[in-house]
């Protein structure tokens, strides 16, 4: 559709148009009543500027109960809608002297004795003139009311906010209607008829945006008899079964299914108002929408008998649900496993120009309480190209055997280990082809003891590097040219870096 460029359709300047449609409270008489209100977020789609955020503001005051058989009376409610029409920096008119009139459109459901209904209502609001200040929000107001509904049985009545939109009308200083393109698709994209045939106003259509927002307005709950005699008590908290994890050290979690009131004459008399859990000489006191509960400040090691009250509005206590539990040991019993692979390289002082790489994995028992721990370390099996007595190239495959287990502190982030191992040289060879030594039996004459310490913070669920130094005995049973080979590795001052990544860990 084209619309005319002229005064009545030019947008200037910036400003941001507020809707409030405000109604006078209604009086409901004898009993009680009280101010209900709910706010949402939601978005707009107008001519030329589409999809644009708004906040809604819906209020009125309710009665608080109503008994069965009569009605909530008609009820008055305040509509507010605040728009940034004209997005940051747009506004319709520079005159102050133009106005904008409408009507806005707010749909609630009302859910009652197992029904569902809709009522659309209809706000008029008369011309109020555009401000000058952009920064200005401008007050639209009318007034709606939400018909009566009968209150059928004992369930609440609940008022909720399903939609909103808007019909507007611009006037510019001359009396002349701003003429807009209609708004044809809605935010979804679905095609949307137009209210009326009139050119001069646009209908504007809205969204609940985020949709998971809470929209009751308010719940009128039914009056029913009250019995001050014969009180009975609520039903038995139900019991749960107890998850492992919500017992710790000094907590307890419980959980429990919602008392009811007693079915009779006076059902009433039997609400719930609350729930009391009662355990070691104390009593912890819970609204009555509470279904579970943590326990703080237990011993560790302990047992404890938790008794779950529903207390009624009338004082009067339930049977009690009974919930015994033990809370885990101290954390000094703890022990924690870790597994890491391992990368990292290892050099001979005797052999230089050359690095032998290292890879293999760790798991270790990490006792929390002191920092210890031991663990199964694997070196796999290495080889490398380096060179011996500064000018001979030679090949070596070397093997490490463990003895024993790897022990050592992890303390303020300082890893210390000690491991200690067997070398066994599988085979060396003088430029790559000519046999020096090998074989199964080729071996230290003692083991080598590695002590390595972390390089930087050491984090049990990072890892980190680890650096240090170890030394290499006499070989043995390495044939006939052991006396040749033994000199070329054997010697103090080696180097051994490496670098633990983790693979897994648990608690145990």
């Amino acid at each position: 559709m084209e619309f005319p460029v002229s005064k009545r359709s030019r947008f200037l300047g910036r400003g941001v148009v507020p809707l409030a449609l405000l109604a006078a409270g209604l009086a409901f008489g004898p009993g009680t009543a009280s101010a209900a209100s709910v706010q949402l977020d939601g978005v707009c789609k107008y001519p030329i500027y589409g999809g644009q955020p708004v906040k809604l503001t819906v209020s009125g005051t309710f009665p608080e109960r109503v008994s069965v058989g009569l009605s909530v009376p008609e009820v008055a409610v305040d509509v507010e809608l605040e728009t940034d029409f004209f997005t940051n920096s747009l506004a319709l008119v520079e005159d102050p002297s133009e106005t904008v009139e409408g009507t806005a459109s707010v749909t609630y459901e009302i859910n009652h004795a197992g029904a569902t209904s809709q009522v659309v209502t209809k706000v008029p609001f008369g011309a109020a003139a555009m401000p000058k200040n952009p920064n200005f929000l401008l007050p639209l107001t009318g007034s709606s009311t939400l018909p009566p509904v009968a209150v059928k049985d004992y369930s609440p009545v609940q008022y909720s906010v399903k939609s909103f939109g808007a019909t507007l009308r611009f006037v510019d200083d001359a009396g002349q209607a701003v003429i807009l393109p209609p708004v044809t698709r809605d935010l979804d994209g679905n095609p949307v008829p137009q209210s009326d045939a009139d050119p001069e106003t646009v209908d504007i259509f809205c969204k609940i945006v985020p949709a998971t927002q809470a929209t009751t307005l308010a719940v009128v709950r039914p009056q029913e008899p009250i019995c001050t005699d014969n009180l009975k008590p609520p039903t038995t908290p139900g019991a749960v079964v107890m998850d492992p994890a919500d017992i710790g050290r000094t907590t307890v979690t419980l959980n429990w299914i919602a008392s009811t009131r007693q079915p009779g004459p006076c059902p009433n008399s039997s609400d719930v108002d609350g729930y009391r859990v009662i355990y070691d000489g104390k009593t912890v006191e819970l609204p009555f929408d509470t279904t579970a509960t943590t326990i703080f400040g237990l011993t560790p090691a302990t047992d404890y008998t938790f008794r779950i009250y529903a207390v009624s509005v009338y004082g009067v206590f339930s049977e009690a649900l009974v919930v015994k539990a033990t809370t885990k040991p101290p954390l000094g019993g703890q022990v924690v496993k870790y597994s890491y692979g391992l990368t990292g390289s290892a050099g001979l002082k005797t052999l230089s120009k050359g690095l032998l790489p290292i890879t293999g994995g760790i798991d270790a028992d990490l006792t929390v309480a002191t920092g210890a721990f031991s663990a199964d370390l694997v070196l796999n099996q290495t080889q490398g190209r380096l060179i011996a007595a500064g000018f001979l190239p030679v090949t070596a495959k070397i093997g490490f055997v463990p003895s024993g287990k790897t022990t050592g502190t992890l303390l303020d982030g300082v890893l210390e280990a000690t491991s200690r191992v067997r070398i066994k040289v599988q085979e060396v060879k003088l430029f790559g082809a000519i046999p020096l030594a090998g074989g199964n039996n080729c071996q230290t004459k003692s083991l080598s003891e590695i002590k390595l310490k972390s390089t930087a913070e050491f984090k049990p669920l990072q890892g980190g590097i680890l650096a240090g130094t170890f030394a290499i005995s006499d070989l043995n049973g390495c044939g006939v040219l052991n006396g040749l080979v033994s000199p070329l590795t054997a010697g103090g001052g080696n180097s051994l870096a490496l670098k633990l990544t983790p693979k897994v860990a648990s608690a145990s």
